[in-house]
């Protein structure tokens, strides 16, 4: 697998963190580690992650980014996620990938508008 890499952009008080490949257990824990940090250390108010580059992803590496977006939620930072093409979202869906609290918009303006009305 491609090693993870992330683009971040910063839009007042949003972080924008689109993933530039498909995930894979050891790029995600460096990716967790990298949003988490931002989250935290630079006032980070509403999370988006695109994942519209992403083509393969297994239910244990959702599981990981559910958990991410949970903890930057208790972080002071709600998350929403876009860019999920149809086939991977039929893929955990059929590979029993727990969806649960899962937000998800269809484009990141939208993503956006909604992770900052969860936040205020």
């Amino acid at each position: 697998m491609i090693p993870v890499t992330a683009a971040f952009a910063h839009l007042e008080g949003a972080l924008v963190a689109t993933v530039l490949g498909d995930m894979d257990p050891e790029g995600w824990n460096g990716l967790r580690r990298s949003l988490l940090d931002e989250v935290q250390h630079r006032g980070v108010r509403a999370l988006v992650v695109d994942l519209s580059a992403v083509r393969v992803m297994d239910p244990d590496d959702f599981e990981h980014l559910r958990r991410t977006l949970k903890m930057a939620a208790v972080l002071g930072a709600p998350a929403v996620l876009t860019g999920v093409s149809a086939p991977l979202a039929a893929a955990l869906a059929s590979l029993g990938a727990n969806l649960e609290g899962v937000v998800g918009e269809a484009t990141v303006e939208r993503a956006l508008d909604a992770a900052r009305r969860a936040s205020s």
